[in-house]
This record gives structure tokens, C-alpha cells and sequence, in this order.
């Protein structure tokens, strides 16, 4: 009897074409083109130095040095003499390569999906789940980044660290992320409802965005019924919730009317004219980890949308935060080592860029063999994925194509454990080390140290 790998690669190994999207290209000959068309016959050339980019993200404690190390050794096996050793040449290799190369290579591997190849199960009543939420990550602290990113308005000069503002809306059915926007994380326009707003106007019919008791104000509502899309979101503490009022649908549901609010101080008077004066909302209480929790949303029909499914689904809104922790703590940007305002955005979008790369290998695990994205394994993936680079290097058609099956068929044969009773966020046990932390700038503290 077949193991249940040798089922899935068997099943992998004879489609003809088993990708929904065809990663190899991703229309990155045209942006080469169009951004860069005078570097082809430099040894760090774009395709070269977008891949150690990459690699260096998705590789643990990845460094200048590991992946150099890693480009000679490709190098060796395609028979090419070594590069120098010494990193400055890959630095400046990365700092030539355009930021919207890679914006828009991380944006098109979701815009380049077909949406009527999803599989069923990747849909909610025919419906694409997205989720939308922000974070913060912290930078080197130079003058540069400083000057663009300022740090913690509490923090002494030299003690803290310039911070970054980031939102991210991603697609829950897919599991790849759709389009991020980020910002200093004070000043004005910074704030993450102003990041949101611009990402909201891509959701269209057959959308379905959940979100935290953040993002429920009338006008993210409005909005999302204006684009007939839909919305589940908790509702804000701030807002009082009667369901002794509206139309009732059930216990503790009903459907009320929002008024429009006044017009915010920051938004032009044409864009508040154009949003209606009241609109209908769905108000329903779930319990959730034995507490109560208000729900909102622009699902009105109590029959084919449950509180007990709204209910479930909601849980769903933690598929962002783990894709958040991914992205910050297994790929490292939680802290961005990079010391100018430009290499920020450069790294910001490789990050983004490499997660995606990571979820479309997933997504196409997923499809064949009917599963959610979510029931398989990121860092397996990654693992998977790396562990197999060297075999692509002198691979023909054939052989890639068998290569890709057995990278496909090993992540999809591994589904993630369902653990029905665990609970998010996770108490950890493990405390950490107890450093001394700096109260002064490093050189004050040196030479006091010192003294």
C-alpha cells in the first residue's frame, strides 16, 4: 500500500500542469526591462541578486557573507569561477536594484491568480476570505532612518530604535498576501487607519474582510457595502450596543441603522459627501474563549449566515497574525538592519515578496489535493524549499518538473496537526534572558563603563 507521500507525489507526477500560477516567470523579464534594461551582463545581475535577496530571508540568521557563500556555490556547480569574497559588490548590486521591481513582483503573485481556479474549499459560502491588520518592526538607528522614521516619542535620543508603521491585507483563500502599505509610525497620515483605507479600495464583490475592533468605524463600513464587499469585524469597545433596538434577528442579533458621523478633520469635504448617511449594520454577541465579544458585519441574512458561522469564522481572523509572526520573527523583520530610508522599502518588499514566494508553494500543495492552505506548514515549506535549491541548478525541463512534484507533494503529504483545544496567543513558559538593558546612548555608556 502506498505511503500517504507516494500518493500525493503519484498524483503531483502526472498532471501535465499542476500550478495555478506559473511561478518561474512572475513578469519579471518586463520590469528588467522597463526599470534596469542596462545591467544584463553584470555578474550581480537583477535575477541574481533578487534570488540571494530572497535567500537571505527565507535562510535562519541570514547574512551578507551566508549568502555569498551561497551564489559561489551555485556558481561552482553551473562551472562559473567564484565572485570575490568580500560582500561590498552584493551590497551595491542590492541597492541598485530598483524598489518597484520588487513591490511589484511581491504584489503580482496574488494580482496574476486567476480567481475561477480556487478551489471550493478555499472559499466561505463563495466567498474569498481576506484579513486586513497592522504592525510595527523597528530599523537601525542611523540619522538617516531617524530622520524619516522618527523612534518612540518617550525614548531618550541613542536608547531607542526609529520604528515602522505597516499594514498588510491578505487573502485568507490563498494565504498570499495582496498589498501592504507602511509609514513612520508618528506624524501625520501615519496612523494605521490611514495605511488601511487606500489597501480597502482593492476589495471588490466576493470579498470578505475580517479585521480587529479597529476597523469597524462607519466608514470602513460604508466603504466596504459602497464596493459590495462584505465585512466581519469585533465590534469597538467605544460603541454602545443595545439589542433591545433595530430589527431582530435572533438572540442578541439584530440589524440597526449607523448614522453618518461628522466629517473627520482630516478627510476632504468631497470624499465625506460621497459616503451615505446612514447604512445597515448586523450587531451580533458570540462568546469566544468564554467571553462575550460583539460582532459587526454586513451579513444580514440570519439563514444562510449563522452566529454560530460568524462565530467560527471570525477565528479565522487569526490566519493574520501568524502570517505577522512569520514575516517578523521567523523571517526576522521584526528588526530591519538596514541603515538608509531607501533600503527599507527594499527590504520591506522582499520580505513580503519572500513570504509570498513561500505561500504560492503552498497554494499549489493545496489545490490538488483539496485542501485549505492553512492546514499545511509554513516552516515546512521553507524548509522544503531551500533544501532543494541545489537540485534546480542543472536541472532539464523534465527534471524540474519532477523536482517541483516532489517539493509539492512533501509539503501537501505533511498537513499541520489540528489541535481544537489550544489557544491563541500562546503562553510561553521559556523567560527570557535577563540582559541589562541601556539607558544612555552606547558611547556615553562605554565610556562610563570604562571610566
Amino acid at each position: 500500500m502506498l505511503s500517504s507521500f507516494e500518493n500525493v507525489f503519484t498524483q503531483f507526477n502526472q498532471k501535465e500542469d499542476f500550478s495555478i500560477h506559473d511561478n518561474s516567470v512572475w513578469q519579471f523579464d518586463d520590469l528588467i526591462d522597463e526599470f534596469c534594461p542596462s545591467v544584463r551582463n553584470r555578474v550581480y545581475r537583477p535575477e541574481v541578486t533578487l534570488s540571494a535577496m530572497m535567500h537571505q530571508v527565507l535562510t535562519p540568521n541570514g547574512s551578507l557573507k551566508t549568502t555569498l557563500a551561497k551564489i559561489n556555490a551555485d556558481r561552482f556547480a553551473q562551472g562559473l569561477p567564484p565572485v570575490s569574497s568580500n560582500t561590498g559588490a552584493l551590497a551595491r548590486a542590492r541597492s541598485r536594484l530598483p524598489t518597484e521591481v520588487i513591490s511589484r513582483l511581491a504584489k503580482g503573485q496574488y494580482a496574476n491568480i486567476p480567481k475561477n481556479q480556487y478551489i471550493d474549499e478555499w472559499l466561505w459560502n463563495g466567498l474569498e476570505l481576506k484579513v486586513i491588520d497592522g504592525s510595527t518592526f523597528t530599523l537601525a538607528d542611523t540619522p538617516e532612518n531617524r530622520e524619516k522614521y522618527p523612534q518612540h516619542g518617550q525614548q531618550a535620543e541613542g536608547v531607542g530604535f526609529p520604528i515602522v508603521r505597516a499594514v498588510i491585507l491578505q487573502s485568507i483563500s490563498t494565504g498570499l498576501i495582496q498589498d501592504a502599505n507602511f509609514s513612520a509610525y508618528k506624524g501625520k497620515q501615519t496612523g494605521e487607519m490611514s495605511l488601511a483605507m487606500p489597501l480597502l479600495d482593492q476589495l471588490t464583490a466576493g470579498d470578505l474582510l475580517l479585521g480587529d475592533r479597529y476597523y469597524p468605524s462607519y466608514f470602513v463600513m460604508a466603504k466596504l457595502q459602497t464596493q459590495l464587499a462584505h465585512g466581519v469585524f469585533q465590534a469597538h469597545g467605544a460603541r454602545n450596543i443595545d439589542f433591545r433596538k433595530g430589527k431582530k434577528l435572533g438572540s442578541c442579533d439584530h440589524l440597526v441603522s449607523w448614522i453618518k458621523p461628522n466629517k473627520p478633520s482630516d478627510m476632504p469635504q468631497e470624499e465625506y459627501d460621497q459616503y451615505p448617511d446612514e447604512i445597515t449594520i448586523r450587531e451580533t454577541q458570540v462568546t469566544i474563549n468564554k467571553q462575550k465579544i460583539n460582532l459587526v458585519s454586513t451579513l444580514f441574512d440570519p439563514q444562510k449566515y449563522s452566529a454560530s458561522e460568524l462565530k467560527k469564522l471570525y477565528k479565522k481572523r487569526w490566519f493574520v497574525e501568524l502570517a505577522l509572526r512569520d514575516i517578523k520573527n521567523y523571517f526576522g523583520m521584526d528588526h530591519v538592519d538596514a541603515k538608509t530610508p531607501s533600503m527599507v522599502e527594499k527590504e520591506f518588499w522582499i520580505h513580503i515578496l519572500s513570504y509570498n514566494y513561500v505561500r504560492w508553494y503552498m497554494m499549489n500543495a493545496a489545490a490538488p489535493v483539496k485542501a485549505e492552505v492553512d492546514t499545511l506548514s509554513f516552516q515546512l515549506t521553507v524548509a522544503t524549499v531551500l533544501s532543494n535549491e541545489h537540485n534546480a541548478i542543472n536541472a532539464n525541463k523534465e527534471q524540474l518538473k519532477a523536482l517541483q512534484a516532489f517539493i509539492l507533494a512533501t509539503i501537501a503529504s505533511q498537513p499541520l496537526i489540528k489541535r481544537s483545544h489550544r489557544k491563541e496567543p500562546r503562553a510561553v513558559k521559556k523567560r527570557p534572558k535577563s540582559y541589562q538593558r541601556l539607558k544612555v546612548p552606547r558611547k556615553q555608556w562605554h565610556a562610563e563603563y570604562s571610566a
